[in-house]
């Protein structure tokens, strides 16, 4: 009736006087509608190239996140409410709601405390540096966040295969058990020698996954420096600048030149030619080979699986609780790297790292590696030890 209406009328003259008075647009916004302005700004920073915006997958991750905060606010049961009438002390619930929440994937496993800090990093972001910024809130009116304590731990999280275990898998790799198997088919034979001369590549040059299933025939090069026998077995390897996570480029010298050779006869066996714009790793399926396409990466996991299954060292995996993925591959080059004395200078530019991130994440084996050096003038001490 007219004294409800009149009444509704100045709550709203009131609303919107202390958002103007608060310097915020005149508008109120939900939840819902922040998260798409938010991500439709996001998404106009995604770019192919390194460092000059975001990539595709961190915008998925982005968005993963603020899915998760919706559907934390929708359980609330305020999703219909402008986010300036939301209590501030929402956030702080948070972190400890998603604890309890199931995963899609892993369930057995809870959401780690990095994953959570993660998402709430995103949502702060999102108020902070947009909805304040755009003034569609004010920071008196923001969502105050809490994050989890998590343990101080700088060495790298993936697993990784032992010598012992590396050479068990790349024997394994080299029978006629794996590469022609009986009653496979001529392709399936030609995908498993491309695969082999992968994980051998990958593992020579300590190159990121997505660095070699980008890199082509014309970023091969012999080096003009080398002796004539070294060239033999040695080659350049250019990782272009758009492909690389730094944004720059750079060249891995590697003992690969059999394996490019291999490799290069396991597409002619197919009638494909490897021309300089060809990627060194390309999809052979019939349908594909007049295609220039990179095999994804599922594809290669799931041979990584395989051999690994195969070759009896999963097994020893599972023994031991570790999990194997593609990317072992570049801690496995750094850690034997490092073990056999390389300059640790010259190893971060060959794996296109900083010094202080391979100090930082494989100070261990540098310690583990130098127990002469650790030792050298101690055996005075051990002597008096002995007589004490």
């Amino acid at each position: 009736d007219r004294s409800e209406a009149l009444v509704k009328g100045r709550m709203l003259y009131q609303e919107v006087r202390g958002k103007i008075a608060r310097g915020e647009k005149s508008r109120s916004l939900i939840t819902s509608k922040l998260i798409q302005k938010y991500l439709a700004s996001e998404a106009k920073k995604i770019s192919p190239v390194p460092k000059a915006g975001i990539t595709q997958g961190t915008y998925d991750v982005k968005e993963g996140y603020l899915r998760i905060w919706q559907r934390f606010i929708d359980e609330k049961n305020l999703s219909n409410q402008a986010i300036e009438n939301l209590s501030t002390d929402i956030g702080k619930d948070f972190p400890y709601w998603l604890q309890t929440q199931k995963k899609h994937r892993y369930k057995d496993t809870p959401y780690s405390h990095e994953y959570i800090n993660s998402a709430v990093v995103e949502v702060k972001s999102m108020y902070h540096k947009f909805a304040v910024a755009n003034r569609y809130i004010s920071l008196q009116n923001t969502p105050q966040f809490e994050r989890l304590r998590v343990q101080p731990d700088s060495t790298h999280k993936r697993d990784l295969l032992t010598e012992k275990e590396w050479i068990k898998l790349t024997t394994y790799m080299r029978t006629n058990a794996y590469l022609k198997p009986d009653g496979r088919t001529d392709l399936e034979k030609c995908k498993r020698a491309i695969f082999r001369e992968y994980m051998l590549i990958a593992y020579a040059t300590g190159s990121r996954v997505k660095e070699l299933q980008t890199m082509t025939w014309g970023d091969i090069r012999i080096n003009p420096q080398d002796t004539p026998e070294d060239q033999k077995v040695m080659r350049l390897l250019k990782v272009r600048s758009e492909n690389s996570k730094t944004g720059r480029s750079r060249t891995i010298n590697a003992p690969v030149a059999r394996r490019l050779e291999r490799l290069k006869k396991a597409y002619e066996d197919m009638g494909m030619t490897c021309e300089p714009t060809d990627y060194l790793f390309r999809n052979v399926n019939y349908a594909q080979q007049s295609k220039n396409t990179s095999w994804g990466q599922s594809a290669l996991t799931r041979r990584l699986n395989n051999v690994l299954e195969w070759s009896g060292v999963q097994a020893e995996l599972d023994r031991t609780n570790r999990k194997l993925c593609l990317y072992g591959q570049r801690h496995f080059y750094v850690t034997m790297r490092l073990r056999h004395g390389i300059n640790i200078h010259l190893l971060a530019k060959q794996i296109g790292s900083s010094v202080l991130y391979i100090e930082k994440n494989y100070s261990h084996v540098q310690i583990e590696s130098n127990t002469d050096k650790i030792t050298q003038g101690m055996a005075k001490i051990k002597t008096l030890e002995e007589m004490d």
